[in-house]
């Protein structure tokens, strides 16, 4: 990969969602989606997680999501 990134939004795309529950529930992964984010990252590509959570700096959330991330992907 030459330069950029691919975003991957979290709620609904990456992990399920069923309406708000708080900051730190994430849903369960989409296991299509974990499965293609870690092809990239075999690829070598840079992948980023998005998401309106983080709008505010809100370090519970920032939390939430890297332990999501470390257990899934």
């Amino acid at each position: 990969m030459t330069g950029g990134w691919i975003g991957v939004d979290l709620d609904g795309t990456l992990a399920k969602y069923e309406g708000w529950r708080g900051d730190r529930h994430i849903g369960e992964p989409v296991p299509a989606m974990v499965d293609r984010v870690r092809r990239w990252l075999s690829e070598g590509y840079e992948v980023r997680i998005f998401t309106a959570r983080f709008g505010k700096g809100n370090a519970e959330a920032i939390e939430a999501i890297e332990l999501w991330a470390e257990r899934h992907i």
